[in-house]
């Protein structure tokens, strides 16, 4: 249980920091940002809600229908901030997928019943639409994240399919391709553990981390992916606790962590390094 303990450590030990980090990108106008003076954006703010929302689940090992928001700004703000973006062009499937989960979390951190201001059957063909006319990997994969979230159906799953004939070419790509493969209910390419799993382990560099793909640099987005794609598969990496050593690495005096070691902090890297602890604590554990 060495791993399980050192990466839950790791965790506990820099909650505390993660959080002070956050806050201090919280914005008056709602929603966060990269830097303290800069604008608030979409995807800083999802990266803010993920982080707090499942950090707080994790370290207090509790589910339910509410979570008590760490913020200082009233949660109106944020939710105005979400509210005021659903309402305009939605541009991707991933940043609806955002602005949905930071709806639903804050919802649940209010305690409001309110309902969004789009409908669901607005969302539902947005999302079918741009699967069915945009052939992109990332496009699917969020906008069956979407569907799934809202608890809907996607009309035809013949271009997730399509996707999952290719070979991953990044730990990213593999990740969307292995949930894909999930919910096409495409077995044959989801059976494929043993190889995955081999070519996974071959991203992992002598540091812990794991590259893009076998022989590039570690970053701890990769680190996120390459243990999302393990989850997927039913398997467990090895070295875990050289893998904790490189997000130690990561962390910043400023609070959250680097893509690297001694990299500046940003939103998205500190949810990447705190969501691959709370996965090593997870698989180390049994889970």
């Amino acid at each position: 249980m060495t791993e399980f303990t050192n990466a839950k450590k790791l965790l506990n030990d820099s909650a505390e920091g993660i959080v002070w980090f956050y806050l201090q990108r919280e914005q008056e106008t709602g929603g966060f940002s990269a830097g303290r003076y800069m604008p608030a954006t979409v995807e800083d703010t999802y990266h803010a809600v993920r982080c707090l929302f499942e950090l707080d689940r994790f370290l207090q090992d509790t589910e339910g229908d509410n979570w008590d928001f760490p913020g200082r700004i009233n949660i109106s703000s944020h939710m105005e901030f979400i509210s005021l973006r659903l309402l305009q062009d939605w541009n991707n499937s991933k940043r609806l997928y955002e602005l949905l989960f930071c709806a639903d979390k804050l919802a649940l951190a209010s305690g409001s019943s309110e309902k969004l201001p789009v409908s669901l059957d607005s969302i539902v063909t947005f999302v079918n639409d741009r699967i069915k006319t945009v052939h992109a990997l990332d496009e699917t994969f969020y906008g069956i994240r979407t569907l799934r979230m809202i608890k809907r159906k996607m009309d035809s799953f013949s271009n997730c399919s399509s996707f999952c004939e290719h070979d991953a070419s990044s730990v990213k790509e593999l990740r969307m391709f292995l949930y894909l493969a999930q919910n096409c209910e495409d077995t044959a390419r989801a059976s494929l553990s043993a190889t995955w799993h081999t070519w996974l382990e071959k991203c992992r560099n002598f540091d812990g981390g794991y590259g893009f793909f076998p022989g590039t640099t570690s970053y701890t987005e990769n680190i996120y992916h390459a243990l999302e794609s393990y989850r997927l598969l039913g398997t467990k990496p090895a070295c875990m606790e050289e893998t904790t050593g490189f997000l130690r690495g990561c962390r910043s005096k400023r609070g959250g962590f680097g893509r690297r070691s001694q990299g500046i902090p940003f939103p998205d890297s500190t949810w990447y390094a705190a969501g691959s602890l709370i996965n090593l604590s997870l698989m180390a554990n049994g889970g």
